[in-house]
């Protein structure tokens, strides 16, 4: 009786121990939360300038709501989150702002499709020392870099704040970032890198986040409120001077084809035809390509294009490209051309950056994302500030070719530097005669 008493106590303690849950791997953590992490621009008053003045990470963590660093935020205006795989750019509203913890939140200016789907945040006290953990983000605008290490301990700062000392590495453009357990499940947020140490990075604890476990209704009621921060309110101001602009450049645009339809003499009276989407494309097709390469704004040269198309297309770098991709390549080089021209640099150096651009009909940047580094950081700033001061940059007047560089890569390179020649001798002229 003994024995089977003592069995059935096993048989029971068994029975409640539950099974352990199996760690996920970095391509299943990754999997199951990349959807979630953007790249955050940074810029400076005024909206749709290129004035790019800081770039960080940032994590969903309710329906269009995201979280990042504050330090990120702290030096611009106006914010949008990116990413560049799914072809997003979005801007977003300040509606939370915690420096003492170093945690913002943004809010979608509008409301959109797509964002609805939010970490998972992991419950307080539930990482220990230890465990392997995963850190994702933007790091020099990489999106979407994944590293991982463990979790070295957890430090209290002044404030009281607690910070998850970990492993896994971080780079500049980190800030903001997730950090997740190997649940997938959101344990901090990456924040801080040790000077003059090796791989002591810290992550702010994300039961910190303001709206860590929200529920629908609450953020609908945030939404929907009439009190609002004046952060909020200061760029709903911009975002209604961005609309303004808007419309001044659709009615410029508008004026400049009644201009140019007026300059076409009327055509003989006659019944209408009409006419299908396909012949219209082919007729746009039919037109001549020097009309299509001329400029929509002042080059200075308005031949300067066509002169362009002439040079490439001797050189055999149009060969095998429709008239629509071999204007975007002509106003490609053009780009670089005038971007060039703004470039302040006399290092030298074979140094090659990256930059993913959205242009304005009118050609004037709107946003300049990074999208490979050149390795030397000043490099990379001087050519951002370029692009920038370049704006408005040239585009075709052609409708159909601009539609298909309204969003481009250009990479911007540096110039040789200039030495200064020695002085060459000059022989000495002489008047005398022979005697």
């Amino acid at each position: 009786m003994r024995r089977l008493l003592s069995s059935l106590a096993l048989a029971g303690a068994s029975a409640a121990v539950s099974p352990a849950v199996q760690a996920l791997t970095a391509s299943e953590v990754f999997a199951k939360t990349h959807h979630a992490i953007y790249l955050v621009i940074v810029t400076g008053d005024e909206p749709g300038v290129v004035d790019v003045v800081a770039q960080g990470s940032a994590v969903l963590i309710a329906p269009g709501r995201f979280v990042t660093n504050c330090h990120v935020l702290e030096r611009g205006k106006q914010f949008v989150v990116s990413r560049r795989e799914d072809k997003v750019i979005e801007r977003v509203l300040l509606v939370n702002f915690e420096k003492g913890r170093d945690l913002c939140e943004l809010d979608l200016a509008q409301i959109k499709p797509g964002f609805d789907k939010p970490v998972e945040i992991a419950p307080p006290d539930s990482l220990h020392i230890g465990e392997t953990v995963f850190a994702i983000g933007s790091p020099r605008g990489m999106e979407l870099t994944i590293s991982n290490g463990i979790v070295s301990g957890f430090r209290e700062m002044k404030s009281g704040t607690k910070m998850v000392q970990t492993t896994a590495p971080f780079s500049p453009g980190s800030s903001g970032g997730g950090l997740f357990d190997d649940q997938g499940r959101l344990v901090g947020i990456t924040t801080l890198i040790a000077k003059d140490s090796q791989n002591l990075n810290f992550a702010v604890s994300a039961q910190y986040i303001p709206s860590a476990g929200i529920s629908p209704a609450e953020l609908l009621r945030q939404r929907t409120g009439t009190t609002a921060t004046d952060n909020a309110a200061t760029q709903e101001i911009a975002f209604e001077r961005q609309e303004r602009l808007r419309r001044q450049e659709q009615d410029t645009i508008t004026a400049r084809k009644k201009q140019l339809e007026e300059l076409v003499p009327p055509a003989q009276t006659k019944p209408a035809t009409p006419v299908s989407a396909s012949d219209a494309q082919s007729a746009a097709a039919r037109k001549p390509i020097a009309a299509r390469l001329a400029p929509y704004q002042s080059l200075g040269d308005r031949k300067l294009p066509a002169r362009i198309y002439d040079q490439m297309a001797k050189k055999g770098q149009l060969a095998g490209l429709d008239d629509n991709a071999a204007i975007c390549k002509v106003y490609e080089a053009l780009i670089r051309q005038h971007v060039a021209e703004h470039l302040r640099w006399n290092e030298g150096g074979s140094y090659v950056a990256e930059f993913r651009i959205q242009l304005r009909r009118s050609g004037e940047v709107m946003f300049v994302i990074p999208a490979a580094a050149s390795g030397t950081e000043r490099f990379d700033q001087e050519a951002q500030r370029a692009i920038g001061a370049a704006s408005p940059l040239p585009v075709p007047q052609d409708n159909d070719a601009f539609a298909k560089m309204s969003e481009i890569t250009i990479t911007v390179q540096a110039p040789a530097r200039v030495t200064s020649a020695p002085p060459v001798p000059v022989a000495k002229r002489t008047n005398e005669k022979a005697k």
